[in-house]
Protein backbone atom coordinates (compact mmCIF):
# COMPACT_ATOMS: atom_id res chain seq x y z
CA UNK A 1 0.00 0.00 0.00
CA UNK A 2 3.13 2.55 0.80
CA UNK A 3 4.05 1.83 -2.36
CA UNK A 4 0.99 3.10 -3.97
CA UNK A 5 1.18 6.40 -2.62
CA UNK A 6 4.56 6.89 -3.50
CA UNK A 7 4.00 5.76 -6.99
CA UNK A 8 0.93 7.99 -7.16
CA UNK A 9 2.70 11.09 -5.01
CA UNK A 10 5.59 11.44 -8.12
CA UNK A 11 3.40 10.49 -10.84
CA UNK A 12 1.08 13.67 -9.24
CA UNK A 13 3.84 15.59 -8.71
CA UNK A 14 5.26 14.93 -12.47
CA UNK A 15 1.58 15.76 -13.89
CA UNK A 16 1.91 19.41 -11.89
CA UNK A 17 5.32 19.93 -13.08
CA UNK A 18 4.79 18.81 -16.59
CA UNK A 19 1.86 21.13 -16.57
CA UNK A 20 3.84 24.48 -15.40
CA UNK A 21 6.41 23.52 -17.86
CA UNK A 22 3.56 23.86 -20.90
CA UNK A 23 2.16 26.95 -19.37
CA UNK A 24 5.58 28.16 -19.37
CA UNK A 25 6.09 27.37 -22.98
CA UNK A 26 2.70 28.73 -23.99
CA UNK A 27 3.33 32.18 -22.06
CA UNK A 28 6.84 32.43 -23.72
CA UNK A 29 4.64 31.66 -27.14
CA UNK A 30 2.18 34.28 -26.37
CA UNK A 31 4.64 37.12 -25.28
CA UNK A 32 6.10 36.54 -28.74
CA UNK A 33 2.86 37.01 -30.63
CA UNK A 34 2.34 40.05 -28.79
CA UNK A 35 5.58 41.91 -29.00
CA UNK A 36 5.25 41.24 -33.01
CA UNK A 37 1.44 43.24 -32.32
CA UNK A 38 -0.16 39.93 -33.08
CA UNK A 39 -2.64 40.33 -30.47
CA UNK A 40 -5.39 37.89 -31.46
CA UNK A 41 -3.25 34.92 -31.33
CA UNK A 42 -1.50 35.92 -28.31
CA UNK A 43 -4.86 36.52 -26.53
CA UNK A 44 -5.91 32.96 -27.42
CA UNK A 45 -2.92 31.49 -25.74
CA UNK A 46 -2.97 33.71 -22.79
CA UNK A 47 -6.74 32.89 -22.24
CA UNK A 48 -6.19 28.93 -22.56
CA UNK A 49 -3.66 29.06 -19.65
CA UNK A 50 -6.31 31.09 -17.64
CA UNK A 51 -8.66 28.17 -17.97
CA UNK A 52 -6.29 25.39 -17.34
CA UNK A 53 -6.49 26.75 -14.15
CA UNK A 54 -3.15 28.92 -13.86
CA UNK A 55 -3.37 32.41 -12.15
CA UNK A 56 -1.04 35.11 -11.28
CA UNK A 57 -1.13 38.62 -11.21
CA UNK A 58 1.59 38.51 -14.80
CA UNK A 59 -1.16 36.58 -16.51
CA UNK A 60 -3.57 38.98 -15.80
CA UNK A 61 -1.60 41.96 -16.07
CA UNK A 62 -0.47 40.32 -19.89
CA UNK A 63 -4.34 39.75 -20.51
CA UNK A 64 -5.57 43.36 -19.82
CA UNK A 65 -2.18 44.76 -21.72
CA UNK A 66 -3.21 42.61 -25.13
CA UNK A 67 -7.05 43.90 -24.23
CA UNK A 68 -6.32 47.23 -24.35
CA UNK A 69 -3.81 47.30 -27.53
CA UNK A 70 -6.89 45.44 -29.19
CA UNK A 71 -8.90 48.02 -28.26
CA UNK A 72 -11.35 46.23 -25.61
CA UNK A 73 -11.08 48.82 -23.05
CA UNK A 74 -13.69 47.19 -20.38
CA UNK A 75 -11.82 43.43 -20.70
CA UNK A 76 -8.44 45.24 -19.75
CA UNK A 77 -9.91 46.84 -17.05
CA UNK A 78 -11.82 43.54 -15.46
CA UNK A 79 -8.03 42.16 -15.70
CA UNK A 80 -6.09 45.05 -14.45
CA UNK A 81 -8.35 45.00 -11.40
CA UNK A 82 -7.76 41.07 -11.09
CA UNK A 83 -3.98 41.61 -11.32
CA UNK A 84 -4.48 44.01 -9.23
CA UNK A 85 -6.11 42.02 -6.41
CA UNK A 86 -3.03 39.51 -6.36
CA UNK A 87 -0.33 42.14 -6.59
CA UNK A 88 -2.05 45.60 -5.17
CA UNK A 89 1.64 47.42 -5.07
CA UNK A 90 2.60 46.51 -8.67
CA UNK A 91 2.95 50.05 -9.98
CA UNK A 92 2.84 48.93 -13.42
CA UNK A 93 -0.53 47.13 -12.98
CA UNK A 94 -1.64 50.53 -10.82
CA UNK A 95 -0.62 52.71 -13.51
CA UNK A 96 -2.19 51.04 -16.72
CA UNK A 97 -5.45 50.47 -14.99
CA UNK A 98 -5.79 54.22 -14.21
CA UNK A 99 -4.80 55.06 -17.63
CA UNK A 100 -7.64 52.20 -18.56
CA UNK A 101 -10.01 54.01 -15.98
CA UNK A 102 -9.45 57.65 -17.78
CA UNK A 103 -11.00 55.91 -20.85
CA UNK A 104 -14.38 55.10 -19.10
CA UNK A 105 -17.60 57.46 -19.87
CA UNK A 106 -19.25 57.57 -16.50
CA UNK A 107 -16.73 59.75 -14.31
CA UNK A 108 -17.91 58.94 -11.02
CA UNK A 109 -16.79 61.42 -7.48
CA UNK A 110 -16.24 58.55 -4.82
CA UNK A 111 -17.82 59.53 -1.46
CA UNK A 112 -15.38 60.82 1.21
CA UNK A 113 -14.38 57.87 3.93
CA UNK A 114 -14.08 59.22 7.49
CA UNK A 115 -10.22 59.34 7.63
CA UNK A 116 -9.17 56.92 10.02
CA UNK A 117 -11.46 54.16 7.57
CA UNK A 118 -9.85 55.91 4.44
CA UNK A 119 -6.06 55.14 6.45
CA UNK A 120 -6.99 51.72 6.99
CA UNK A 121 -7.86 50.90 4.01
CA UNK A 122 -5.00 52.06 2.17
CA UNK A 123 -2.66 50.38 4.66
CA UNK A 124 -4.19 47.26 4.02
CA UNK A 125 -4.29 47.68 0.25
CA UNK A 126 -0.94 48.46 0.20
CA UNK A 127 0.53 44.84 -0.09
CA UNK A 128 -1.08 41.41 -0.65
CA UNK A 129 -2.91 39.40 2.11
CA UNK A 130 0.12 36.91 1.33
CA UNK A 131 2.49 40.22 2.56
CA UNK A 132 0.63 40.63 6.00
CA UNK A 133 0.80 37.02 6.89
CA UNK A 134 4.02 36.24 6.53
CA UNK A 135 4.91 39.59 8.46
CA UNK A 136 2.57 38.49 11.38
CA UNK A 137 4.54 35.55 11.03
CA UNK A 138 8.01 37.15 11.87
CA UNK A 139 6.71 39.80 13.52
CA UNK A 140 5.63 36.84 16.19
CA UNK A 141 8.77 34.79 16.00
CA UNK A 142 10.70 37.86 16.80
CA UNK A 143 7.92 38.30 19.58
CA UNK A 144 8.98 34.87 21.21
CA UNK A 145 12.60 35.70 20.66
CA UNK A 146 12.35 39.26 22.56
CA UNK A 147 10.66 37.83 25.58
CA UNK A 148 13.70 34.94 25.55
CA UNK A 149 15.64 37.68 26.45
CA UNK A 150 12.83 39.73 28.57
CA UNK A 151 12.45 36.54 31.33
CA UNK A 152 16.55 35.47 30.95
CA UNK A 153 18.46 39.31 31.19
CA UNK A 154 18.84 40.42 34.57
CA UNK A 155 19.59 43.75 33.42
CA UNK A 156 16.89 46.32 33.96
CA UNK A 157 17.56 48.71 30.90
CA UNK A 158 17.20 45.43 28.77
CA UNK A 159 14.11 44.63 30.51
CA UNK A 160 13.00 47.89 29.86
CA UNK A 161 13.89 47.72 26.41
CA UNK A 162 12.83 44.38 25.48
CA UNK A 163 10.06 45.38 27.23
CA UNK A 164 8.91 47.94 24.89
CA UNK A 165 10.56 46.59 21.73
CA UNK A 166 8.12 43.65 22.56
CA UNK A 167 4.69 45.02 22.44
CA UNK A 168 5.70 46.89 19.11
CA UNK A 169 6.00 43.64 17.50
CA UNK A 170 2.59 42.16 19.37
CA UNK A 171 1.40 45.10 17.51
CA UNK A 172 3.05 44.79 14.39
CA UNK A 173 2.00 41.20 14.07
CA UNK A 174 -1.70 41.66 15.55
CA UNK A 175 -2.36 44.71 12.62
CA UNK A 176 -0.62 42.42 10.11
CA UNK A 177 -2.95 39.51 10.96
CA UNK A 178 -5.99 41.25 10.42
CA UNK A 179 -5.08 42.90 7.47
CA UNK A 180 -4.28 39.30 5.92
CA UNK A 181 -7.40 38.33 7.54
CA UNK A 182 -9.56 40.52 6.37
CA UNK A 183 -7.34 40.54 2.68
CA UNK A 184 -8.18 37.05 2.09
CA UNK A 185 -11.77 37.60 3.15
CA UNK A 186 -12.41 40.32 0.38
CA UNK A 187 -10.18 37.46 -2.26
CA UNK A 188 -12.77 34.92 -1.37
CA UNK A 189 -15.91 36.61 -0.63
CA UNK A 190 -15.01 38.87 -3.93
CA UNK A 191 -18.43 41.37 -4.49
CA UNK A 192 -16.53 43.23 -7.09
CA UNK A 193 -17.83 43.67 -10.69
CA UNK A 194 -17.33 45.77 -14.05
CA UNK A 195 -20.10 46.50 -16.10
CA UNK A 196 -19.47 45.22 -19.62
CA UNK A 197 -23.03 46.04 -21.29
CA UNK A 198 -22.35 48.93 -23.40
CA UNK A 199 -24.99 50.96 -22.04
CA UNK A 200 -27.17 49.86 -18.54
CA UNK A 201 -30.21 51.34 -16.77
CA UNK A 202 -30.37 50.77 -13.19
CA UNK A 203 -33.50 50.31 -11.71
CA UNK A 204 -35.09 51.00 -8.30
CA UNK A 205 -36.11 47.48 -8.06
CA UNK A 206 -35.30 43.93 -9.55
CA UNK A 207 -38.09 44.46 -12.17
CA UNK A 208 -38.25 45.33 -15.67
CA UNK A 209 -40.93 47.57 -14.94
CA UNK A 210 -39.40 49.42 -11.86
CA UNK A 211 -38.61 52.80 -11.72
CA UNK A 212 -34.99 53.63 -13.83
CA UNK A 213 -32.69 55.84 -11.72
CA UNK A 214 -29.74 56.59 -14.69
CA UNK A 215 -28.16 55.04 -17.01
CA UNK A 216 -24.34 53.73 -16.52
CA UNK A 217 -21.72 52.41 -19.15
CA UNK A 218 -19.28 50.13 -19.78
CA UNK A 219 -16.01 49.69 -17.54
CA UNK A 220 -17.63 51.39 -13.99
CA UNK A 221 -16.27 49.43 -11.45
CA UNK A 222 -19.61 48.59 -9.13
CA UNK A 223 -19.75 46.43 -5.67
CA UNK A 224 -22.34 43.63 -5.36
CA UNK A 225 -24.17 44.05 -2.14
CA UNK A 226 -27.37 42.18 -2.98
CA UNK A 227 -28.93 39.59 -5.65
CA UNK A 228 -32.55 38.23 -6.76
CA UNK A 229 -33.18 36.26 -9.52
CA UNK A 230 -31.60 37.71 -12.52
CA UNK A 231 -30.24 40.62 -10.68
CA UNK A 232 -27.93 42.17 -8.90
CA UNK A 233 -28.22 44.96 -6.25
CA UNK A 234 -25.19 47.44 -6.61
CA UNK A 235 -23.41 50.28 -4.56
CA UNK A 236 -21.58 52.86 -6.61
CA UNK A 237 -17.99 55.12 -5.48
CA UNK A 238 -20.56 57.52 -4.57
CA UNK A 239 -23.02 55.66 -1.98
CA UNK A 240 -26.02 55.46 -5.00
CA UNK A 241 -27.74 51.95 -4.85
CA UNK A 242 -29.76 50.38 -7.58
CA UNK A 243 -30.37 47.34 -9.35
CA UNK A 244 -29.17 45.86 -12.58
CA UNK A 245 -29.35 42.60 -14.17
CA UNK A 246 -26.45 40.15 -13.65
CA UNK A 247 -25.96 39.70 -17.44
CA UNK A 248 -24.80 43.41 -17.77
CA UNK A 249 -21.41 42.44 -15.38
CA UNK A 250 -18.26 40.27 -14.79
CA UNK A 251 -17.11 39.66 -11.35
CA UNK A 252 -13.51 40.64 -10.76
Amino acid sequence: MKYVIVTILIFVQFSVFANLKDNLELFDKANNHYSKGEYVEALDIYLKIESAGYNSSDLYYNIANTYYRAGKTTNAILYYERARMLSPDDDAINKNLEMANSQVYDKIIPKPEFGLISFYREIREFKAPDYWAYMSVISFLSLLSILGFYFFTRSKKIKMLTFFVGITFFLISFASFIFAKTGYKELVSNNNAIVTAPVCSIKSSPDDNSTELFIIHEGLKVSISDNSGDWYEVIFKDGRIGWLKKESIVII
